[in-house]
């Protein structure tokens, strides 16, 4: 069977001839829950709110569960910790499903023409799983400007005042779902045309806040990092066949050629740490400086065997989404010619 490609007129149609409703329902439920009790669990083991521990897959939350669980996280972390917090959980979750969404289209050799097919299908998908009525208001390609309007928005229905306090959840699961899709969609699209079609990965989110619908206006770029990203896709496919350790290889090397490509450094020799401390010392600190030392750390340690324990799904997995975050903080923070040349020296030089 030959690789059908289809545009937006086509994306329900299509929507339910590879996956189905229930399926996807399904799916997207069981992803969804996982994610959430993993965060819950982390985030809440001194507070009293009680987490379910049944098998996700057989597992149906309803909304206001959903929206009990968070305003106890809420409460916990505190009301100017949770939107930060709540937004990393959905970029993480949204990843996942940006990655499931090509692959899907893959298994069924059904190739979308355009990044706004993308976007169309993900809101049909999501507006099936009841998360709200998702409509893309307007995408241009041109510009790097798109607008999606969801109502009846399953984390805000039922509040009567601050309706929109688990907004954030959905600003970073539209950049998760945007970025992933976009830049594995990118690089099929070009190895089945022979065409040059720039990845583009999501700048900036925000949300407009109207009453009960919630509209968010969304900025893209194209990707600086070319090779770093090319890195992360052949990671998630690694960790897709369940080659944890090459899944990691790929990962760590994604980090070290963003932030070397990132600075223009040329040399052979290359200390990641280094170059991270230089980074922050000269330019701009990363707010994910430590983690990106410790997930490094932890993927060099499992290459050379040096692990004291197997590698696990959950090692790939978490590394190469943390990847992906590193990346896309590192594309937007700006560098002039000049601080280039300074952190190069630095590099070679401390």
């Amino acid at each position: 069977m030959s690789i059908q490609p289809f545009d937006e007129t086509e994306a329900t149609k299509t929507a339910d001839e590879i996956v189905g409703k229930v399926q996807y329902v399904n799916r997207i439920s069981e992803q969804a829950y996982k994610s959430i009790q993993e965060a819950l669990k982390k985030s809440l083991e001194k507070s009293r709110v009680v987490v379910p521990v049944a098998d996700p897959s057989r597992v149906i939350l309803r909304a206001t569960t959903v929206q009990m669980l968070l305003d106890g996280l809420r409460e916990h972390v505190g009301p100017s910790s949770y939107p930060t917090l709540i937004r990393k959980w959905g970029e993480e979750i949204g990843t996942s499903f940006g990655h499931i969404l090509i692959e899907t289209f893959k298994q069924k050799k059904r190739l979308p023409k355009t990044y706004k097919t993308i976007l169309v299908v993900w809101a049909i998908f999501d507006s099936s799983a009841r998360w709200g009525d998702i409509k893309v208001n307007q995408f241009n390609e041109t510009k790097g400007t798109a607008e999606v309007k969801i109502t009846r928005n399953f984390l805000t229905t039922g509040y009567e005042y601050d309706i929109h306090r688990h907004c954030p959840f959905f600003e970073g699961y539209i950049q998760g779902v945007t970025t992933q899709a976009f830049m594995e969609w990118a690089r099929w699209f070009n190895s089945v045309y022979s065409t040059s079609v720039k990845p583009l990965l999501c700048e900036s989110i925000a949300e407009l806040q109207h009453e009960e619908s919630c509209i968010f206006r969304i900025k893209f770029k194209a990707e600086e990092l070319k090779t770093a990203c090319d890195r992360l896709v052949e990671s998630f496919k690694a960790h897709d066949n369940r080659k944890w350790e090459e899944s990691l290889r790929l990962s760590r090397e994604g980090l070290e050629t963003a932030l070397k490509d990132k600075v223009g450094f040329t040399g052979k020799r290359f200390d990641f740490i280094k170059a991270l401390k230089t980074f922050s010392e000269a330019a701009k600190t990363l707010a994910n400086q430590d983690q990106a030392v410790e997930f490094y750390s932890l993927a060099s340690k499992a290459i050379d065997h040096k692990l004291e324990r197997k590698i696990s799904s959950e090692d790939s997995y978490r590394i190469a989404v943390f990847t992906r975050r590193f990346i896309t903080e590192l594309e937007k923070t700006p560098l002039t010619r000049e601080h280039k040349a300074q952190l190069k020296t630095l590099i070679k030089t401390t």
